[in-house]
């Protein structure tokens, strides 16, 4: 009983279920047939009342048109795109409608409104090349399906006349196209064209629009239709930006190449590890295209590009991101006075989770030339760069301490960025320095350039003990590419009185001064050769320079010297100033044949200048016994002496002119000396001798002096045959005293 009593209930339930099923499905049923009869009914009046609709059939093929069809150069031009898939992103491309694809720019995009039609307005641009052409062609292209329209604008120098409005019948209204103009005729994708191969060569494997460059793809693949390793991406937009001076970065693994506006700022096409690079560039107010190249070799493949405008972030740009890695797009960026925080277990901000993260600060700052030193309080890890050299690298989890490094700076801007991580627990960072010590180049004092031109200020200024480097295919620095790059060391040695030999091994140009004297020129591109130089050294300090350069290829540079003989000067020993006084040491000495130089308004070396410079040449002569007459013809001043004897003072400016002293010379070895200098204009200086012509006085010349001590002029010249006389009380001769007077005789023998 207590088992068949449930089942006639369950059995009840069940028919009862069945029996209220049926009844809805009926009901169900009956209101479908009322509700088509009604409808029926309501389709029939309705036609019976009004005209049947035309049905316009969506146009096979999206349009496109342009407004006004003529403009010149910066007028605003509108399109309008009919017939578009609704929701689907187009493009607005520029290109030459005669040249096509060669010369093309990104202009502006638009989303397409339910009504399948998009509205855009920009500017003709007024820059290269499109101000020079006839016609441009504006082209909308919705890269999803590889659709595009195009209408075609004529540039003119002046727009035609408004014609006068005619008595013309009004026209149909045609439906009004209503759509969101683009406020800012910006592309807000980059066109990435990736290859198959290091080198962007032949087609691009995968073409596609990225937001952002900002990739890291490890040891990946941007796509599954190109390699892990050795592909390229060629990246490309056109944007408005305002007027001011941007700081482009780029950060990479491995090789970049930055264009804005068709001008390379950045040039490191080569292998290396995760690096960043900086470069600055003046940008006017309007739109600009900007194209980066990119090349993966093997391992890791990372790239990240941004800028910033100068004044946009007055002290340190902070670029705070969600992960440990600094990768993708920063949640947070904001202007941060200093960097000197203490989060403990909290975040930076809302955005920023409280573990996890990791921060990017950039400012640019002036320094006064010295040794600095860095130091940072930090947990977890930082890492510190000056002028993209790494100074401090604590990149590793830890608690709270003080990690420190230096860095030998010149006088000027240099461009710090700090790098920071959270992995978890307590979180903080704090950054100062100080100046440790005034520059010091034990050495060679080492400025290295990132153009081959010694242009600007340098990018790394540091202590080069010897100037002897292969670097091959790589750059000096991390700082510097391999590349386009130059280097300037100087330092001061001493050297003996001698002849040396200075010698360069270079790929590719070498410039060597010594005293400011260009003694090796080679300011040329080529392979690794060896260049060299005699020179006759002045004892005592002398400052060196050496300039290089490297163009492209192999970069190699090693320069040394040593001594040949001991300084021979086999005839005039010529040392000369860069002053009037010939004080300190001489810029040069050498040897010269004679004493006999015009320079006119010239100098007489590179290394001197043409005025205000002086002289002084020394040699040892063999004389006969006889009278000598001394020459010196000069412009400005000159003096010579004779065994330490002054023979000609002539020490003052003046036209050229000849000062002449007859000098009774003994027969042997005697020096000679001549001083010179140059105030302004004319510069000349000849100096010679010979023996005086044949004296009147074939025996003994005799003076007489109307005093006792030859003083003065004497009273009387004479021959006197011989020296043999006995006046008793009277005179030598009428007109001298009998008393107090004096004779000297001379004779050549």
């Amino acid at each position: 009983m207590s088992e068949e009593k449930p089942r006639r209930y369950t059995d009840r339930v069940l028919e009862w279920v069945s029996r209220r099923s049926a009844f809805l499905f009926a009901l169900v049923v009956v209101a479908g047939l009322i509700g088509t009869v009604l409808l029926a009914r309501l389709i029939v009046q309705a036609s019976a009342g009004a005209p049947a609709a035309r049905v316009t059939p969506a146009p096979a093929q999206p349009t496109l048109s342009a407004e006004p069809t003529e403009a010149r150069s910066g007028d605003e031009v509108t399109v309008v795109g009919l017939g578009w898939r609704p929701g689907e992103t187009v493009l607005i491309r520029l290109e030459d409608a005669q040249a096509g694809s060669n010369v093309q720019a990104y202009v502006a995009s638009a989303v397409v409104t339910e009504s399948g039609s998009f509205l855009i307005t920009f500017r003709v641009p007024a820059n290269e090349p499109w101000a020079s052409l006839a016609c441009i062609r504006v082209e909308a292209f919705a890269p999803e399906r590889g659709i595009e329209a195009a209408a075609e604008v004529r540039i003119v120098d002046e727009l035609a006349p408004t014609p006068l409005p005619t008595d013309t019948p009004a026209p149909t209204a045609s439906p009004e196209v209503t759509a969101s103009p683009t406020p800012i005729p910006d592309v807000e994708s980059w066109r990435g064209e990736y290859f198959s191969s290091p080198d962007l060569a032949g087609q691009p494997a995968l073409v596609r629009y990225d937001r952002e460059i900002n990739f890291y793809w490890d040891h990946g693949a941007p796509d599954a239709a190109l390699p892990a390793d050795s592909f390229s991406v060629r990246w490309q937009r056109t944007l408005s930006m305002e007027a001011g001076t941007y700081r482009f970065f780029v950060r990479v693994d491995d090789g970049v190449r930055v264009w804005v506006d068709e001008e390379l700022i950045i040039d490191q096409w080569k292998l290396n590890p995760a690096v960043t690079y900086s470069a600055e560039h003046a940008i006017e107010a309007g739109l600009h295209t900007i194209q980066v190249e990119y090349f993966e070799d093997h391992e890791a493949a990372l790239i990240q590009l941004w800028w910033v405008r100068e004044g946009e972030f007055p002290q340190w740009r902070g670029a705070y991101y969600n992960n440990t890695d600094l990768i993708g797009a920063p949640a947070l960026v904001r202007n941060d006075a200093a960097i000197d925080f203490n989060w403990g277990r909290g975040g930076p901000a809302d955005a920023v989770g409280v573990d996890g993260f990791a921060v990017r600060w950039t400012r640019e700052m002036p320094f006064e030339a010295g040794v600095y030193r860095f130091r940072a309080v930090v947990d977890d890890g930082m890492r510190l760069f000056v002028d993209n050299v790494l100074v401090i690298d604590a990149w590793d989890v830890g608690s709270a301490r003080e990690v420190t490094g230096e860095r030998n700076l010149s006088a000027g801007n240099h461009f710090l960025r700090v790098e920071y991580f959270e992995e978890a627990g307590e979180a903080r960072i704090s950054l100062g320095w100080e100046k440790a010590s005034e520059a010091v180049f034990p050495d060679w004092r080492g400025e290295y350039w990132t153009n081959p031109a010694l242009n600007g200020d340098p990018a790394i200024v540091r202590n080069d003990e010897v100037i002897d480097f292969n670097w091959g295919h790589e750059s000096p620095d991390s700082a510097l590419p391999a590349n386009g790059f130059s280097a300037r060391w100087t330092r001061t040695v001493n050297f003996d009185d001698a002849i040396y030999r200075f010698n360069a091994l270079v790929d590719d140009g070498v410039r060597v001064w010594l005293d400011g004297r260009l003694i090796i020129d080679a300011w040329r591109e080529g392979s690794a050769r060896h260049v060299r130089q005699e020179v006759t050294v002045a004892p005592g300090p002398h400052a060196i320079r050496v300039e290089y350069y490297e163009g492209r290829g192999d970069a190699q540079i090693r320069v040394w010297w040593e001594k040949v003989s001991a300084a021979s000067y086999p005839d005039w020993r010529g040392a000369y100033w860069g002053n009037r006084s010939l004080s300190g040491d001489p810029v040069v000495v050498q040897n010269d044949e004679t004493v006999t130089f015009n320079w006119g308004t010239g100098a007489p070396h590179a290394s001197l200048p043409s005025d205000d410079f002086s002289a002084r040449w020394t040699r040892t002569a063999s004389f006969d016994a006889a009278m000598y007459r001394f020459h010196v013809h000069v412009d400005d001043g000159a003096r010579l002496w004779l065994d330490d004897q002054l023979v000609i003072n002539a020490w003052e400016d003046g036209a050229a002119r000849e000062i002449t002293a007859d000098v009774l010379v003994a027969r042997g070895e005697h020096a000679v000396k001549v001083e010179y200098y140059e105030h302004a204009g004319q510069a000349s200086i000849r100096v010679w001798w010979e023996k005086a012509p044949n004296p009147a006085f074939t025996e003994w010349k005799g003076e007489y002096f109307a005093n006792n001590d030859l003083s003065g002029a004497p009273a009387l010249v004479r021959n006197d045959a011989e020296v043999k006389f006995s006046w008793g009380l009277a005179a030598p001769a009428q007109g001298l005293p009998a008393d107090d007077f004096s004779v000297r005789w001379t004779r050549w023998v």
